[in-house]
């Protein structure tokens, strides 16, 4: 991602303003993943430690898990 969105945003954020965000899954290398801001928040409370196992739940999975 390039300095100069991410600054944008960043002052959008500090500013309480509106930003436009623009996402194209095919222009990046490596897959990314967008996600609300304050879930982004919620995840900082957890210790993660290396090598600990986790699972993502997706948007739109509403079955439950299965073992």
């Amino acid at each position: 991602m390039h300095l100069e969105v991410l600054a944008t945003a960043w002052h959008a954020i500090n500013t309480k303003s509106m930003f436009t965000a623009y996402y194209n899954p095919n222009l990046g290398r490596a897959p990314q993943f967008i996600i609300p801001y304050d879930q982004y928040m919620e995840s900082l409370k957890n210790n993660y430690s290396i090598g600990m196992r986790f699972r993502m739940r997706f948007e739109g999975e509403e079955a439950p898990e299965q073992r």
